[in-house]
């Protein structure tokens, strides 16, 4: 189960630092960085090993109380281990029960965020996951 630490920064992974097979099997550190009201409402969930950061996800918590996810990132030498995925579930996790919407470029991501019960909700690839009533 990964440890929850609360705004600690990490440095960017080096992707020969942390290996394909660590990424799929290691116990991440999850990195809470809740969003800033009195600023720009962003906020950042970061899966990091030791003080090398693996991904990361940034949302915004917008005034009608839903969630944008506006970035997902891996490290390109990590990607294809379940690390998107396991941020993606976090911020579900994190947001329970509050719409959340986001943007899919291609249809190979769309189909993927429709794993998660993203549907098409708007032009240019807008994707929105309506909240349980």
């Amino acid at each position: 189960m990964p440890t929850l630490v609360a705004s600690r920064p990490a440095t960017p992974a080096a992707p020969d630092r942390i290996t394909p097979a660590a990424a799929a099997t290691g116990t991440w550190t999850v990195i809470l960085d809740p969003p800033h009201r009195e600023q720009d409402n962003e906020g950042r969930i970061a899966l990091a090993e030791g003080d090398r950061e693996a991904g990361f996800l940034l949302f915004i918590d917008c005034a009608d109380d839903s969630v944008w996810i506006d970035t997902i990132r891996v490290v390109p030498g990590l990607r294809g281990n379940g690390l998107g995925t396991r941020l993606l579930t976090l911020a579900l996790d994190l947001h329970p029960g509050r719409t959340i919407g986001l943007a899919a470029p291609t249809a190979a991501l769309a189909a993927w965020y429709g794993r998660f019960g993203f549907v098409p909700a708007g032009p240019d690839g807008v994707l929105r996951r309506t909240a349980p009533r």
